[in-house]
């Protein structure tokens, strides 16, 4: 299965002589709308799913990974075929899977930090939220009266301490 692209009239021609509905290239130009469910109204043409292939009065849809005649009924057929089940779950999720909505804990919208960021977007919000400030750890030495070492001399500390030099063992 080869797919075929405007510049392969002449190839298109030769493949669909037989054919009784011969495929056109303003088929792909044809916008459909659709109300999705959980999406609402999209809007796409027929050459962003459906793609000619070289086979006589078949062409391919890419979301649903189906071959779908067109040879009697033309375009209709092709109309019909966005209309399945299928291709509006295909085109559901594809719809849902450029939005980025409630994936980050900051994305809901919140009226107070609206007003705050000017009626931005509440999204990018969560990347200008105040950090926690962290309380400085020379408070905590002083209140435990314990002290802490940086971790480089503690860990030449320690392996001095577990192994000695070569020096000290033959003393």
């Amino acid at each position: 299965m080869k797919f075929l692209k405007e510049s392969d009239k002449a190839l298109v021609k030769d493949i669909d002589n037989k054919v009784k509905n011969k495929w056109s290239w303003k088929w792909a130009g044809e916008v459909l709308s659709r109300d999705v469910p959980k999406v609402g109204p999209v809007t796409y043409t027929l050459g962003e799913c459906l793609v000619k292939i070289d086979v006589a009065g078949v062409a391919f849809c890419k979301w649903c990974e189906d071959k779908v005649a067109y040879g009697g009924n033309g375009k209709k057929h092709l109309v019909a075929h966005c209309n399945t089940d299928k291709h509006v779950q295909r085109l559901r999720v594809r719809c849902t899977n450029y939005s980025l909505g409630g994936t980050f804990p900051g994305a809901q919208k919140d009226k107070t930090k609206d007003s705050e960021t000017g009626g931005k977007s509440s999204l990018f919000s969560i990347f200008s939220m105040k950090k926690p400030s962290i309380a400085p750890t020379e408070k905590k030495v002083v209140a435990s009266g314990s002290t802490v070492l940086p971790p480089i001399m503690t860990q030449q500390s320690l392996q001095n301490h577990l192994f000695p030099s070569p020096i000290e063992q033959q003393i």
